[in-house]
């Protein structure tokens, strides 16, 4: 959490973003695809002088002591621009990746495209070796959609920062690759990698795919760079001594600048003031708490009406919150922890890090829900309730009666009702016990909770199981 690009406020995580990652696979992923893709781009850059009569040391920009540093260097700028430009929050070198495929593609469209189909390879057999055999099995699991996970418009810029280095670079040359074989490169890839799924949060854990849109922009695109990699000298507007290649160059440059000029409000962000969130633990400056329906924690600096108008959306679930780092995120949604029962929230800085154990019990009420109470456990502290659920009534009436489910700060308890009447609450029996409340006898079996009532019996709740 320390190393993301949460809001131009925290500018350590906006500088750090680019170059820290989530996971081990995320890392892996990224360090694959820069194994795969850098050497094209730092062989299209060259070490030594390719035009005719050139001699290597003759200038700066000739020496290849200086052009084997093309690649660090650039690396180092594309990663900075990216997390400073990429709309929030974002982390991964993904942005650089990126950008030496936006590179290599003017240079060598095919090439790259099979570069892209071997990284597929070396990805597989890396798993196979890591991982030789594994036993699945059916399960259910809380997913968010693929696309979801992206960080489209990092990808976008830094697959521009990428283009435009490399129009600058083959535009000095005399050979170019055929119209055909880049525009198929540009598209090709871009559908390989996703380009095409453009999309917006919409809260509640659901996005809006705008693909139709995403395939226009995917097509435009690579007619626009073909046209700026491929178009001739000659004037479009004399009265101004504009030629057609610095057309196309300067319209790929605007569509940049555009994307950059729209980060700039979508990052100037802030945190509400946090003072009536839900008891927690405080760590320092992060406030870590459980809430269900909690609106978006966010203020924005400056209007940006579609972006903004996606942000008004209500939570569930672990929320983190920094003022001091600009952070409101929820960390672990109310359907993960359903499904899992435990999560773990990491936290931390440059140089220390903490860890939430979250944990999650439940009954599971015949036709109504879930009744639930959610638990803390830090570095430092001991386990403790921090939320319960609202109580849970059963469907079934036995004899009249209503029976629901309630948390409470020391266990569960049976609350038995007849209209608005409460008529006697007791605490559910322990495992292979059983207990009577109001006249019906309750029956605890396992993680089973049997009524009986005369010749009447039914289940109406089991323990969640994880």
């Amino acid at each position: 959490m320390p190393f993301i690009a949460w809001s131009y406020f925290y500018p350590f995580g906006v500088l750090t973003s680019p170059f820290a990652h989530a996971s081990l696979g995320h890392v892996t992923g990224n360090l694959l695809g820069t194994l795969t893709l850098a050497p094209i781009a730092e062989y299209a850059i060259s070490h030594y002088p390719t035009r005719r009569g050139s001699q290597s040391f003759s200038s700066l920009r000739t020496n290849p002591f200086v052009r084997v540093f093309a690649i660090p260097v650039g690396s180092l700028v594309g990663g900075l621009l990216t997390g400073v430009f990429s709309f929030g929050p974002v982390i991964g070198f993904s942005g650089v990746v990126f950008a030496f495929a936006g590179f290599a593609l003017v240079r060598y469209p095919l090439v790259t495209l099979l570069a892209l189909v071997g990284r597929r390879v070396v990805g597989l057999v890396y798993q196979s070796l890591r991982n030789p055999e594994i036993v699945a099995s059916g399960r259910t699991e809380f997913v968010t959609p693929w696309f979801a996970n992206i960080a489209i418009h990092g990808h976008y810029y830094g697959f521009l920062l990428g283009a435009i280095a490399g129009l600058l670079v083959v535009r000095a040359r005399t050979h170019r690759p055929s119209s055909g074989r880049l525009w198929f490169g540009f598209v090709g890839f871009a559908v390989f990698q996703a380009l095409w799924a453009l999309y917006l949060p919409l809260g509640g854990d659901r996005y809006r795919l705008y693909r139709a849109v995403g395939v226009g922009v995917v097509f435009g695109l690579a007619t626009l760079l073909t046209v700026a990699a491929l178009s001739s000298r000659r004037p479009l507007v004399r009265r101004i001594d504009l030629k057609r290649h610095e057309a196309a160059v300067g319209l790929v440059v605007v569509v940049l600048l555009a994307m950059s000029v729209v980060a700039v409000p979508v990052n100037l962000i802030a945190v509400a003031d946090q003072s009536n969130a839900s008891q927690g633990v405080e760590i320092r400056d992060y406030h870590v708490f459980y809430g269900e329906e909690i609106p978006n924690g966010y203020v924005a600096g400056v209007d940006v009406p579609l972006y903004n108008e996606s942000q008004e959306f209500n939570a569930s679930g672990v929320i983190v919150t920094s003022e001091r780092r600009s952070l409101w995120y929820p960390a672990v949604r109310k359907g993960q922890l359903a499904r899992t029962g435990n999560r773990t929230v990491r936290i931390g800085g440059a140089d220390w890090e903490r860890t939430v154990e979250v944990n999650r019990t439940g009954w599971q009420v015949l036709g109504n829900g879930t009744a639930y109470k959610i638990f803390f456990r830090t570095d430092t502290e001991p386990k403790r309730l921090v939320y319960t659920s609202d109580r849970v009534r059963a469907d079934p009436r036995v004899d009249g009666r209503n029976i629901s489910i309630r948390p409470t700060n020391g266990s569960y308890e049976l609350v038995v009702t007849n209209g608005n009447t409460t008529l006697e609450t007791a605490p559910i029996p322990e495992p292979n016990n059983e207990t009577t409340v109001a006249g019906l006898r309750f029956n605890r079996s396992g993680t089973k909770l049997t009524v009986f009532s005369d010749d009447t019996r039914i289940q109406i709740a089991s323990r969640e199981t994880h």
